[in-house]
């Protein structure tokens, strides 16, 4: 069987600790509250990685049977075999499985980014239906999975009060205060080069900035909201 180069890729930050989040795919405990009705995991090479998805269906039709780990590095990568599901007669019949790669990269304490890959497909016509129903799949599990985000912490790690509502302290990173600094206006665009290029800037960094930027932009609106019943209330007020 000749496989093509085509891959199917999902990247998302998910608001929860690396530990919280690498349990919550190597464990049964963990999968459970995410991914399928019930699984079967083993977390060594070769061990199984099972997900039962329709309880009702009998042996061997309920989702992931016969998926295996086929590595990993703890807290970094997970890699397993991924079928297809029933419905998908033809195709579940071959045997044939493709293989998925997820790497958990470190953003801080409360946030990890997934990179999710699904490689191995054949090159036959038949199996674009199988892709196409993993492109939707995955963005449903990752939908799953930020459900449990720690929402008792604040998605930028650092906050205090100050201007604009961030404190510009040494404990920042340099390229987080420089690239605060220059969203503020408080320093000329052409000094702060790091927000210019995307290369400049690492995954982790980005992550960190686009919270930060996101964080800024609602506390503009805010203070707008503000000043405009202000406004309001000063028209009414002269209108008496």
């Amino acid at each position: 069987m000749e496989i093509s180069d085509k891959n199917l890729v999902k990247s998302e930050l998910f608001y929860q600790s690396l530990d919280k989040i690498w349990e919550a795919w190597t464990t049964h405990d963990g999968l459970k509250k995410f991914f399928g009705k019930d699984n079967f995991i083993e977390l060594i090479p070769g061990g199984a990685f099972e997900i039962y998805f329709l309880m009702d269906n009998p042996d061997g039709l309920r989702g992931s049977e016969g998926c295996r780990i086929l590595s990993f590095l703890p807290k970094k990568i997970l890699s397993f075999s991924w079928n297809v599901p029933p419905h998908f007669e033809d195709l579940r019949n071959s045997g044939y499985h493709t293989w998925v790669v997820i790497e958990f990269i470190f953003v801080s304490d409360n946030a990890t980014r997934i990179v999710l890959t699904q490689l191995g497909w054949p090159v036959d016509e038949k199996w674009n239906v199988a892709y196409d129903y993993f492109d939707k799949a995955w963005d449903t599990v990752f939908i799953q999975l930020s459900a449990l985000n720690d929402t008792s912490q604040n998605q930028v790690p650092k906050r205090a009060t100050g201007v604009g509502g961030i404190f510009l302290n040494q404990k920042i990173p340099m390229y987080l205060r420089t690239g605060i600094k220059n969203i503020l206006g408080l320093i000329p665009t052409n000094t702060a080069p790091i927000l210019n290029g995307d290369t400049a800037m690492t995954l982790p960094e980005k992550d960190i900035y686009n919270g930060v930027l996101s964080r800024i932009q609602q506390h503009i609106l805010h203070l707008r909201k503000k000043i405009i019943c202000s406004i309001i209330r000063l028209k009414i007020w002269k209108t008496w």
